[in-house]
């Protein structure tokens, strides 16, 4: 789904995570949070933790992220993406592990 304002995929609750996990801490009757930790993707989380404001989230702490990526930072992923790729091993399933099969 889609924003009318925009061409970004709309962001609702289905697919952001902190408003999920406020939805359950405060269904455990958790009122404030001392801090929230990210970093990557997960750092994104916690800037979303951010707008709950300093009475809830007394502290974030995002580590390697930002709240958008440039061109550079995409295309740093899409090298990422083909390095891993490459690996003529990538794609393979391990065996299985068994007793007795060492």
């Amino acid at each position: 789904m889609f924003s009318k304002f925009s061409k970004t995929p709309y962001l609702g609750i289905s697919n952001n995570p902190a408003r999920l996990h406020r939805l359950v801490l405060d269904d455990l009757g958790v009122r404030q949070i001392a801090v929230v930790v990210g970093g990557s993707m997960g750092g994104m989380s916690v800037l979303e933790w951010a707008y709950y404001g300093k009475d809830y989230v007394r502290a974030i702490v995002p580590l390697a992220t930002s709240s958008r990526h440039s061109a550079w930072c995409i295309s740093w992923g899409e090298a990422q993406r083909q390095s891993i790729y490459s690996d003529p091993k990538y794609g393979m399933r391990p065996k299985p592990y068994t007793i007795g099969n060492r």
